[in-house]
């Protein structure tokens, strides 16, 4: 599937070069493009990786699932630990 993605991003990439620099005009590079990066759009809303960040487990809360994605992400960076890294928390108002 990784492999589908990066072809739908290098042809829709190609596609829009094309579409804009192309003298051509009765070719339909945007059309192309864009249906190449639909696709590409469609097949990383419906990866396994996507599904796993966008639904947070059944028994978890979301801050609690944010957290531990958090600091798995802090663990992996070598040196640093959660004890290290400040978090400030957003209230979400202004």
């Amino acid at each position: 599937m990784l492999y589908g993605m990066a072809d739908d991003l290098r042809w829709g990439l190609i596609g829009a070069i094309m579409a804009k620099t192309s003298p051509r005009r009765s070719l339909e590079f945007g059309k192309y493009a864009s249906w190449r990066f639909l696709r590409l759009e469609a097949l990383a809303k419906t990866s396994a990786a996507s599904d796993a960040f966008a639904k947070p487990p059944e028994e978890m809360s979301m801050d609690s699932a944010i957290q531990k994605q958090l600091d798995a992400a802090v663990k992996a960076v070598p040196g640093w630990s959660t004890e290290s890294v400040k978090v400030e928390h957003w209230s979400g108002g202004c």
